[in-house]
């Protein structure tokens, strides 16, 4: 029915696994200290909590995502463990297409940063790999069943791609043209609109590095949806007032722990190096979302996924920090 109670308590165990898997991740990647400091950025952070009221994607994507990556880190290489990443994997990607790569890319950064030997990322990543498609293979079957044609999840990358490269785009969510598209079912708009947004891009290399650019600049600038989302429900609840302040909440705390984040990625890269560094998977995974939408639309909502990897960056640097600026004392000479 009309109820949004299961929405909220759906909401609730999303975020507090989230902030689990974060809290585990970061721990083994850069201790205790480290991973409570994350935990409280990822229990705090505005745009979660407002979030918890919203039925969207960000969420669920970011819990299978993480949990995936948790599977992934965690000591031991047996099929089980593979199977489980898979697993994880399968169910972001329904969520996501974006996480259809994510075996690839820990996999090679296993490999590139000397973490495993080839044939056991290989092992991981091909296991996963077949675990996801398994998974994935009946809802492609019913899409080719549906369309005539091969569609493996969705129909929405074209689009997304047209969305950010076209005569009109200016790196952000539009809408989509209904010109020259009658008749066409969502696959064939897909290719259509994949084809333009190729087309453009080929022809005008020079606007396409200045939207890239641009998009990356949308991917940062703010974190305000939350509380967009959320206007309905508080104009009709009578807290219209608390609009602004709680975007200027959002944004303050938002541009607080990227500046964090980014100071977490500045001593990971003193204390492990370039190389170990750029490919450490907290990093990597960073890179690897900005990437796709610095190629396709961009926006607030779209940096979601990097949350938890800027709190597990943002958890190193206040662990670093409070052992600087609150260094632990030491007991004078004669007492135990």
């Amino acid at each position: 029915g009309h109820d949004y109670m299961p929405i909220l308590v759906w909401n609730i165990f999303l975020g507090m696994a989230t902030t689990a898997a974060v809290m585990a991740a970061t721990r083994l990647w850069f201790g205790t200290a480290a991973g409570i400091a994350a935990g409280l950025l990822c229990a705090v952070w505005p745009t979660q909590v407002q979030f918890t009221t919203i039925l969207a994607s960000e969420l669920p994507y970011n819990l299978f995502a993480m949990a995936g990556v948790l599977a992934w880190i965690t000591r031991g290489s047996g099929i089980g463990k593979w199977v489980a990443c898979g697993v994880c994997f399968a169910v972001a990607s329904y969520i996501r297409p974006v996480g259809l790569l994510l075996p690839v890319v820990l996999g090679g950064a296993d490999v590139l940063a000397g973490r495993r030997g080839w044939r056991e990322a290989g092992l991981g990543s091909v296991v996963s790999l077949a675990v996801m498609a398994a998974l994935i293979a009946p809802w492609a079957w019913r899409n080719t069943q549906l369309f005539g044609q091969f569609v493996l999840i969705s129909t929405n990358g074209g689009t997304n791609l047209w969305m950010g490269n076209n005569s009109q785009a200016d790196g952000a969510y539009m809408p989509l043209p209904h010109e020259g598209q009658e008749g066409m079912d969502e696959a064939e708009r897909e290719a259509h609109l994949k084809e333009e947004a190729l087309r453009f891009i080929r022809e005008n290399p020079g606007q396409f590095a200045r939207l890239v650019a641009r998009r990356v600049y949308l991917f940062y600038r703010t974190e305000t949806i939350g509380v967009g989302w959320n206007e309905q429900g508080l104009l009709a609840t009578g807290l219209g007032g608390a609009i602004t302040p709680l975007k200027a909440a959002s944004v303050g705390f938002w541009y607080l722990a990227l500046f964090c984040g980014i100071a977490g990625a500045v001593l990971l890269f003193r204390e492990e190096g370039f190389f170990q560094a750029l490919f450490h998977p907290a990093m990597l995974l960073w890179l690897y979302y900005m990437s796709v939408h610095a190629v396709v639309v961009s926006g607030a909502r779209y940096h979601f996924p990097v949350i938890p990897l800027i709190a597990s960056l943002g958890g190193l640097a206040l662990a670093r920090g409070w052992v600087r600026w609150f260094p632990p004392k030491t007991a004078s000479p004669g007492i135990p």
